[in-house]
C-alpha cells in the first residue's frame, strides 16, 4: 500500500504544481479520522453488534475515563472484604481493571459485552464458590444482587443467598 501510495504523490508532483497541497489534504483527512476515532468527537462506531467486538471509540475501550478511579476504589475494597473462595462477577468492560487490580486469591468470572446479566448462568458460578460478588455501575437495580459498596460511578454487587 505504501509502494502505491508513493508511486500516487510521484505522479501528482509530475503533473501539477499543487502536489504539496494534494498531500497536505490527504494526510489532514487522515489524521482528522485518526483523532476523531480516538477522541469519539468526529466518526463513532454505534452499532450494538460491532460495539461487542470494537469500542465505539478509544476513549471509552473500557470504562470512562473520569470511572477509572471509582472502579479501581470497587476492587481494593473487593480485596479486603471477600473471602478465599469468591469470584467477581465482571462484564467485558471491566474483565481487564480486575485482572490489574484484584487479588489472585478471587477469582473472575467475566461475561461479553451486551450480554444481559439476567441470563448469565449464576447458578453454576455458586455451585462452585462461597461468595460472588458483580462490579456495576452503581445505583441499578440488578435483579438478584444488592450493592453492597458504592464509589461514585461504580459498585460492587453480591449475590443474594
Amino acid at each position: 500500500m505504501s509502494a502505491y501510495a508513493i508511486n500516487g504523490l510521484a505522479r501528482i508532483k509530475s503533473k501539477t504544481q499543487y502536489w504539496r497541497y494534494a498531500l497536505a489534504c490527504a494526510l489532514i483527512a487522515y489524521l482528522l479520522m485518526g483523532v476523531g476515532y480516538a477522541s469519539g468527537t468526529i466518526y463513532r462506531i454505534d452499532d450494538e453488534d460491532v460495539n461487542a467486538y470494537l469500542p465505539w471509540s478509544l476513549v471509552q475501550s473500557t470504562i470512562g475515563v473520569g470511572q477509572i478511579d471509582d472502579c479501581i476504589a470497587c476492587l481494593q475494597w473487593l480485596n479486603h472484604h471477600a473471602g478465599d473462595n469468591a469470584v467477581l462477577i465482571a462484564e467485558q468492560r471491566f474483565y481487564a481493571w480486575a485482572l490489574n487490580f484484584l487479588d489472585q486469591r478471587i477469582a473472575i468470572a467475566w461475561y461479553p459485552h451486551g450480554y444481559p446479566i439476567d441470563i448469565v448462568p449464576i447458578a453454576s458460578v455458586l455451585e462452585e464458590y462461597e461468595e460472588a460478588y458483580l462490579i456495576w455501575y452503581s445505583g441499578y437495580n440488578v435483579p438478584g444482587f444488592r450493592e453492597v459498596f458504592t464509589s461514585h460511578d461504580i459498585a460492587i454487587y453480591r449475590v443474594l443467598a
